[in-house]
């Protein structure tokens, strides 16, 4: 990338072009195509983080905006239906008290007639002593007049229904029966958001039980004490609550919309000044408006309204009951619930005084009623605590806000042996004759804070069992890949020497060893593979990807290993007709090569491996592999897809890990794929993935990786004019380099065993190329070439690094850390050489 020596200033012009550029299609397509064009490596990196942190950052915001959208539906729902039980509520409370009473005579008049459907009560219509006429209005008959009122004033509507009916204007619509039938089959409540008359409404319906008082005027009808003999049903208008949460909606896609703008413009600055070598700090805050508070204002503005009515209810019930009874029912009630609740219950007046206490807290506490009652609710709590409650109530009671009235909080309480444990407190506020008073609601979380405790352990002891795992492997990798780079480079040398041929038992002999220290590695390879599978770490990148490609590039490979036992590869006779298909391209080719080299391996001696590819349906397509081996028999088939199973063919001649299924299986999942397998004894064995297809498939966009070049012929035609410095501790890996630089004419090498000498050594001889290890004794080479690239001396010196460990990680801490090129042990030896050619280029 190039620039202008002076930084440029950030104007609100600069900034507001930045920001149209970041969102432009046009400027989003050109990063993509910087991403894989490859020709400029910093760019495509910048490019890619670009493109995926838009995408993340889109998904994250369509992700909150559609669960809080749904979450404000939910909403609606559950007020309406906390509206709909309490109007139940309050039906059932009316019935039954009618009900007691045996019904209710009233005067009759024009609106309330004698109850035709109570013609067989003899009692129906009676006069007073003073000549007063009076009619019996029955439950049902007194709670569809006041819920006809209720439906004109309020919108709300119910109703009592059932299959078998006193009053034909009771029949049930299609939802009550359906309903009603639920009842039959068990179901205690049935609610369900439906429209009436086009306008939509949550109905909640709960059975009506027979009970003795309902004898006199149902019995008639064959219903006995206890049968169900219909249901009460409530709906609830669901108008005003979609109405309430509209405007709330839009604040939040206006709000949604606002962060993922923003996150845009933040992620373009980003990438601009990195293009630029710019390091700038940028930050960017905004804060998300609560979205809440209109529903909340619309819940308290309801809630009063239902409080108002129910005021206005009971005191019209009030009129037609003595006092004294409702408020000696009203008070056992209240008692019953609070002397049966679980959770301890403690009210205080506006002094912080305990005025009543229920068993769980005495259980809670260790204390008896006549202990704490009197006494300041301070002595529950430790000295801190107490302090801080004190004084919110003071601040509230002075006026001011509060942060504990009306919300549930976690705090410590102090039993009687002056023990202190977690508890959750919910605090609220009444008033009783006059008085100030508060409600505390006590929850002992001590056995949930002690799970969450061994959960937490669990997790950390978990955690650090995968973290050794992880080590030990690196590690492991790390000791075998040493050794192994002597053996398979010092048998490419002998291998790639046409100026001293081996003779062909010699070669054989270096073949031999070649291929088992390439098995070696393989193995390495495929344990590291599982042990990502395992921490499910391991990760693909899906993009279009030409399997048709991936297929002839998977023969070409295995086309020697196939001829040297005869076998022979039939693949689809039209490639052009394979689809392209939705895969990690490396991760497609590496289950191909492994399923492939299977089926040759245990193929018969000049047998065929067939390769099908059939659509499944219109979205997938599937890959067979089929051999014409010995089968698998059914009783092993099962140890298939389980790591290091090799179904007793260990001791054959047959190499193998016995994790490479596995790691196919795991491979194909990860690429949103499947993977099976049939096989039949004597006749041969398929084992099938199938993968989706790419839809709008364009040839530029597909992935069509060329097969490697042919590896190269090295010998003393080899030039290369320039000196390297290569640090290393280990002789024979010393010995190693020197046989390939004796290769090539016009290089020169010197060497060092620590990083400290091969740095001093770099500033007096001034090599062309610097060849570091990363594991040395004293400085490593991570912090060698950190010094290397900052030091004026030989910061122009290109650094590349040769060392075993070969994770993933450990080659990106390495590039960070200002290799030019990371190379693994064991060595490719032309790639050395190559390496080596295109760093003194740079030099």
């Amino acid at each position: 990338m190039t620039g202008s020596p002076h930084r440029q200033s950030i104007s609100p012009v600069y900034i507001a072009s930045l920001y149209r550029q970041s969102i432009s299609p046009v400027y989003i397509a050109s990063l993509y195509r910087q991403s894989i064009s490859g020709e400029f490596m910093q760019r495509s990196l910048v490019a890619r983080y670009y493109i995926i942190s838009v995408l993340v950052l889109s998904a994250l915001v369509a992700i909150s905006l559609i669960w809080n959208l749904d979450n404000l539906d939910r909403q609606d729902v559950r007020l309406a239906t906390a509206e709909a039980e309490a109007n139940w509520k309050k039906d059932q409370a009316f019935r039954q008290w009618a009900t007691l009473h045996g019904g209710l005579y009233v005067r009759p008049n024009k609106r309330t007639p004698p109850n035709p459907y109570l013609g067989h009560l003899p009692n129906r219509d009676i006069k007073t002593t003073k000549g007063a006429d009076l009619t019996l209005m029955n439950p049902a008959y007194m709670m569809r007049q006041m819920t006809e009122e209720f439906e004109d004033m309020y919108g709300v509507k119910g109703k009592i229904t059932g299959q078998i009916l006193l009053n034909p204007r009771n029949k049930a619509d299609a939802w009550e029966l359906s309903a009603l039938k639920a009842f039959d089959r068990g179901a205690k409540k049935v609610v369900e958001q439906t429209n009436i008359e086009g306008a939509p409404y949550l109905r909640l319906m709960r059975p009506m039980i027979m009970k003795k008082g309902c004898v006199k005027c149902h019995g008639h009808l064959g219903f006995k004490e206890g049968d169900i003999r219909g249901g009460v049903s409530v709906s609830i208008p669901l108008s005003s609550y979609i109405a309430a949460g509209r405007g709330t909606k839009q604040i939040m896609l206006v709000s949604h919309g606002g962060v993922w703008f923003s996150g845009l413009f933040i992620l373009a600055f980003v990438a601009f000044r990195s293009r630029r070598h710019e390091k700038k700090d940028f930050q960017a805050k905004r804060d998300l408006h609560n979205a809440y508070d209109q529903l909340e204002a619309r819940v308290d503005e309801r809630t009063h309204e239902l409080t108002d009515t129910n005021t206005e209810l009971k005191s019209q019930i009030a009129e037609r009951q003595r006092a004294e009874i409702a408020v000696i029912r009203s008070e056992e009630r209240i008692s019953a619930i609070v002397e049966n609740a679980v959770d301890g219950i403690i009210t205080i007046d506006n002094r912080g005084i305990v005025d009543s206490i229920n068993p769980a807290a005495e259980k809670i506490f260790g204390y008896s009623a006549s202990q704490i009652i009197g006494s300041s609710i301070s002595m529950l709590m430790p000295t801190e605590e107490a302090r801080k409650h004190d004084s919110n109530i003071s601040r509230y009671l002075d006026g001011g806000p509060s942060n504990i009235i009306g919300m549930g909080r976690e705090v410590q309480g102090r039993r009687k042996d002056g023990e202190l444990f977690p508890m959750h407190l919910a605090v609220s506020e009444f008033s009783l004759e006059d008085k100030q008073m508060f409600t505390g609601i006590i929850r002992d979380i001590t056995a949930s804070k002690e799970a969450e405790k061994a959960l937490y352990q669990a997790k950390s002891e978990a955690e650090e069992a995968s973290q050794a795992k992880s080590e030990f492997l690196s590690s492991m990798s790390h000791e075998l890949r040493s050794p192994l780079n002597s053996i398979l480079g010092f048998g490419q040398l002998m291998a790639l020497n046409p100026d001293e041929p081996l003779t062909e038992e010699q070669a054989e002999a270096v073949d031999h060893i070649s291929k088992s220290g390439k098995h070696l590695l393989e193995l390495i390879d495929g344990v590291l593979d599982l042990a990502k599978i395992e921490a499910g770490s391991v990760g693909v990148s899906i993009e279009k990807t030409s399997l048709a490609s991936a297929l002839a590039e998977s023969q070409d490979t295995l086309n020697a290993m196939a001829q040297a036992r005869g076998i022979t590869f039939v693949l689809p006779q039209d490639m052009a007709s394979v689809p392209v298909v939705l895969a990690d391209s490396t991760r497609l080719r590496q289950v191909l090569l492994n399923l492939m080299s299977n089926a040759i391996k245990y193929n018969r001696e000049n047998g065929t491996v067939t390769i099908l590819v059939t659509k499944t349906g219109d979205s997938r397509v599937r890959v067979g592999i089929t051999d014409v081996g010995e089968g698998i028999p059914k009783d092993r088939q099962s140890e298939l897809f389980v790591p290091f199973s090799r179904l007793s063919k260990e001791s054959t001649d047959i190499q193998g890990t016995g994790i490479g299924l596995v790691i196919c299986k795991n491979l194909i999942e990860a690429m949103k794929g499947t993977v099976g397998f049939e096989s039949e004894i004597g006749k041969g064995t398929t084992f099938w993935f199938e993968l989706p297809i790419a839809r709008h498939t364009d040839a530029n966009d597909v992935d069509q990786q060329p097969a490697d070049n042919p590896l190269l012929t090295l010998g003393t035609s080899t030039s290369v004019d320039g000196k390297i410095l290569y640090v290393e501790d280990n002789p024979d890996n010393l010995e190693l380099m020197r046989k390939i630089v004796s290769r090539v004419r016009g290089l020169s090498m010197i060497s060092s065993h620590t990083a400290e000498l091969g740095i001093q050594m770099a500033k007096d001889m001034q090599p062309g190329v610097i060849i570091l290890d990363i594991n040395l004794p004293g400085m490593s080479g991570l912090q060698a070439v950190k010094l290397l690239t900052t030091d004026a001396a030989t910061k122009d010196i290109p650094v590349i690094a040769l060392s075993a460990a070969a994770t993933k990680r450990d080659i990106e801490n390495g590039l960070e850390a200002g290799f030019v090129e990371y190379l693994t042990k064991p060595l490719n030896v032309v790639e050395v050489i190559e390496a080596i050619r295109s760093a003194l280029k740079l030099s």
